[in-house]
């Protein structure tokens, strides 16, 4: 339906750009005529609104090359290797901000690929670089900083990825700003400033979206499990209760903070158990995956399961080699 109404207005009988909003689904068309890293400027109906681009779900250009709307629905959907496929046969034309996308997407999907251990994280790391140099008003702008910060914090550098983190929480959007507090907080723990991480995790909790809050709240909750792991177990169960298991990153780190949660309490099997989710339903997030492979290897050699650590640590090494957790 969105293809077949991106084809035909309504109108003037001429094609036009359509967005998708979040929320309500509501659909907008008119003619983009500007992007920046926040809004996207529409024209409809004789005059021109700013659209606060973290508000758009989807989107599609009229002048849109041949195979870019399906690499954009793939790499939407996480079919990463599909959608590097689509891009060898997309021609970079269209507007300024429409070949914009398109490097994007050549250097964001490969950078997610690598993540996943199926690809040089440095060299992906100068491809999302060159992109942010050269496309600083991008409307892709905030997820390709998002992405420069994941590949900092793969490569052991939470203290650069914060720099990138950081960008997400300027932004004029509620969502972008909690996301960026967000991923502030996992640098911040990552070069092991809990306090200071729990104090950033605390921010996502004013989020508009329930989301956010919900990761934000698995956050304190890991910070808090130091002092107090059986308060902490009880608010991660929770969330984990309370929210849908399809979604990937949320119970990638769900399960991942009550592994941890666990540690601290001295339940080695409890916390192998909540770790293993992470291990065989939730291993697409990348980050997340490696951590768990982590505490997996200590946690199986604990309970004097030595095959089954030297597993997790090979498969550590060999998929997240250059990971701050195949580092440790």
């Amino acid at each position: 339906l969105f293809l077949l109404l991106l084809v035909s207005s309504p109108a003037l009988g001429q094609a036009k750009d359509m967005l998708s909003m979040r929320g309500n689904k509501k659909l907008i068309s008119g003619e983009i005529t500007g992007v920046s890293p926040d809004t996207i400027s529409l024209k409809t109906s004789g005059r021109t609104e700013k659209i606060a681009v973290s508000e758009v779900d989807r989107l599609m250009f009229y002048d849109d090359p041949s195979g870019l709307a399906s690499v954009r629905a793939d790499f939407k959907n996480g079919q990463l290797e599909q959608a590097l496929r689509g891009l060898k046969s997309v021609t970079p034309e269209g507007r300024e901000f429409v070949r914009q996308e398109i490097e994007f997407l050549r250097a964001v999907v490969v950078a997610k690929l690598a993540l996943r251990g199926e690809g040089d994280i440095n060299t992906s790391a100068r491809q999302v670089g060159a992109f942010l140099r050269q496309h600083k008003n991008s409307f892709r702008f905030y997820d390709a900083c998002e992405v420069m910060g994941d590949l900092a914090m793969s490569l052991g550098r939470p203290q650069d990825a914060s720099k990138y983190y950081a960008k997400l929480t300027e932004s004029q959007g509620d969502g972008i700003r909690a996301r960026g507090s967000l991923l502030m907080g996992d640098a911040l723990w990552g070069s092991g400033a809990a306090e200071r991480a729990r104090q950033m995790y605390l921010q996502c909790e004013k989020a508009k979206d329930n989301r956010i809050q919900a990761m934000g709240k698995l956050g304190v909750a890991r910070c808090d499990a130091n002092a107090d792991s059986c308060q902490a177990i009880k608010a991660i169960e929770a969330i984990i209760a309370g929210n849908d298991s399809n979604d990937a990153e949320l119970f990638a780190r769900a399960y991942n903070a009550l592994g941890y949660a666990f540690t601290q309490a001295g339940q080695p099997e409890a916390a192998l158990d909540a770790f293993l989710h992470t291990d065989l339903l939730f291993y697409r997030d990348a980050n997340n995956h490696a951590e768990a492979l982590y505490y997996l290897a200590e946690l199986w050699a604990e309970i004097n399961q030595p095959a089954e650590a030297t597993k997790a640590r090979q498969i550590l090494k060999q998929r997240y080699k250059s990971s701050m957790w195949a580092q440790r």
